[in-house]
């Protein structure tokens, strides 16, 4: 990471440690739900037209604003070159997040349920730098029949966000499906009306960029470990 890059995120966790500070997850949320969650069926891109495609093919990033009721959300899409089981293992994998996924300091899955059609994961993730930090919990669903996984915070207790959602998708890549992934990440966020939009805005964005980056680099890797 470059020094600006260093800078910057500093820059933001001290932001936010000032409008929000830190709470305590033994108390519930204030509140039990702001926003519509995301369905685990749900396609987050209908079609990709060809200047996407060709995006995506030279290993870049394409960014895609939903369609109907919620087109303020986006969703940044990448191919993966690994097979879809081996990238939602990755996303689901939330006891290790301290330890491969960039400004994660702590992570912990807390309970965990399951049934025929899905896992249920309950996370507590602590991110931040340099003394400053956020720490949220979320309840998260892995739909194994729809190569999704959904959530959002767990208001049973408070974190230091107001709301959060977000959705994860990883389909066959359409000319490899057996070897990689199209993958597509989605969140809708609020950190509160202390935080200006702008912030916030910028946040998001480069929380869900960031997001997109880690899962296709340690799914690659243990992909080549694999074969």
């Amino acid at each position: 990471m470059s020094y600006y890059k260093e800078a910057t995120m500093n820059q933001l966790y001290l932001i936010l440690f000032t409008f929000i500070g830190n709470v305590h997850g033994s108390v519930p949320h204030t509140h039990t739900g702001k926003f519509e969650g995301y369905s685990p069926s749900q396609l987050l891109a209908q079609h990709l037209d060809a200047q996407a495609e060709q995006v995506l093919e030279k290993g870049g990033v394409h960014k895609h604003y939903l369609d109907g009721d919620h087109s303020n959300r986006f969703v940044m899409i990448q191919n993966v070159n690994a097979p879809p089981n081996a990238v939602l293992k990755q996303i689901v994998d939330y006891n290790n997040y301290s330890k491969k996924v960039p400004q994660t300091l702590e992570s912990e899955i807390y309970g965990t349920n399951r049934n025929d059609k899905k896992e249920i994961f309950f996370a507590r993730l602590k991110c931040g730098m340099r003394g400053f930090s956020t720490q949220f919990f979320i309840k998260s669903e892995y739909h194994k029949n729809h190569n999704s996984v959904v959530w959002r915070l767990d208001y049973d207790h408070l974190s230091d966000i107001d709301e959060a959602c977000g959705c994860w998708r990883a389909e066959p890549h359409p000319s490899s499906p057996n070897e990689k992934t199209r993958l597509y990440c989605s969140v809708d966020m609020s950190l509160g009306s202390r935080v200006p939009r702008f912030v916030a805005s910028f946040i998001t964005k480069k929380a869900v960029r960031d997001a997109v980056a880690w899962v296709k680099k340690q799914s690659e890797k243990t992909a080549q470990n694999v074969f």
